[in-house]
């Protein structure tokens, strides 16, 4: 399989991007200090990065192991981004539960997944995984995961401090219309694992 630098990051662009976490992460970490702010950054990007390199070692070890096909993945990674976004898109904003969240697990999930690395990523690395059988291209992507990983951390860093700025109604609009666009992804990601299942 060959793919070109540019081919690779714009697909890692889309399935670890930082941008449908950003305001989630802004909106879900207003009452953090800045420190736990920035811990939440590192831990969500960490899990994403970390969940990213394992799948491209074992991948095709656990599709073979587990019996499930890129498809059926594809399906069931846009059931579960599709039920986040609806959370995010129907919750009324902060409450007392939000505010005792632990850091750590509000950046595992939802923001380390499946929102930094989501099903469109987790499907591509299972394919790299096992496409690549640890040659060149492995190595290849390894060090591109690892380049988004930073783009990701440098942007939520950002975020966490020029979203402070923003006033919250705004951020919870914008938070509100990205998780629709983000339910539009999963949606097509369902009909992808559909289409490849021969569902439809």
């Amino acid at each position: 399989m060959d793919i070109s630098w540019a081919e690779l990051l714009l697909m890692l662009l889309v399935g670890m991007g930082p941008f449908k976490a950003m305001l989630v992460f802004v909106e879900k970490t207003e009452h953090y200090e800045q420190r736990t702010r920035d811990k939440v950054a590192a831990i969500a990007v960490a899990t994403a990065v970390g969940s990213g390199l394992l799948l491209l070692l074992l991948g095709s070890s656990l599709q073979a192991l587990l019996h499930f096909s890129l498809g059926a993945l594809s399906l069931s990674g846009g059931i579960i981004l599709l039920v986040v976004s609806v959370r995010l898109v129907l919750d009324t904003g902060t409450t007392d539960e939000d505010e005792e969240q632990d850091p750590v697990d509000l950046a595992v999930s939802p923001l380390g997944l499946p929102l930094i690395l989501n099903p469109v990523g987790i499907v591509a690395l299972v394919t790299f995984s096992a496409e690549s059988s640890g040659g060149l291209l492995a190595g290849k992507v390894a060090l591109a995961v690892l380049a988004m990983g930073l783009i990701d951390l440098l942007v939520l860093l950002v975020a966490g401090r020029v979203g402070t700025l923003i006033p919250h109604p705004v951020i919870g609009l914008l938070e509100k219309l990205f998780s629709i666009l983000v339910a539009a992804l999963a949606v097509q990601i369902m009909v992808e694992g559909a289409l490849e299942l021969g569902i439809i």
